[in-house]
């Protein structure tokens, strides 16, 4: 399984975010609110696996976020496909 943890920070003039992982370089996701950016992140995630040659399946974004924290932090996983035979 393919795993990654998802940073988020806020712009503090506009509230921009942005999403990134210090795991996979060059991975960023930005969104004007937290259900966009929990709306991006899957898709996201499985896009730049793909772009570098590492395609996933079942996607599956997890918040870790312990509650009243704030920026959100993520959990992305998902399964190396399997080459068809």
């Amino acid at each position: 399984m393919q795993q990654i943890r998802i940073h988020v920070m806020q712009h503090k003039k506009t509230g921009l975010l942005a999403a990134m992982s210090e795991e996979m370089p060059g991975f960023i996701v930005h969104a004007h609110t937290e259900e966009e950016l929990e709306g991006k992140l899957a898709g996201a995630f499985a896009a730049f696996k793909e772009a570098i040659g590492e395609p996933v399946e079942d996607v599956k974004i997890t918040e870790e976020t312990p509650a009243g924290f704030w920026p959100p932090t993520y959990l992305a996983s998902g399964e190396l496909k399997k080459e068809a035979a």
